[in-house]
């Protein structure tokens, strides 16, 4: 071993390993994640949306309720 790398003291673990989270920290963690899964299907849905524009399908009347879409296009 060199002299230069000789160590004096061991190196001390400072994390927070093995210790419990609490129920703040899980809901925070819940929280974000309801936040970046809404925004990653905002992303799809609107992605999707001009797609279907592109082709001229109106999404409108895809997201009515009701079968509309059957409707007006057997009509």
């Amino acid at each position: 071993m060199s002299k230069h790398l000789k160590l004096t003291h061991p190196v001390q673990d400072n994390s927070l390993k093995g210790f419990y989270a609490g129920f703040v920290s899980r809901f925070l963690a819940f929280v974000i994640d309801v936040i970046v899964i809404s925004v990653f299907m905002l992303i799809f849905h609107a992605s999707v949306a001009v797609v279907l524009n592109f082709f001229n399908i109106n999404v409108g009347i895809l997201l009515e309720s009701g079968n509309s879409f059957v409707k007006t296009a057997t009509a």
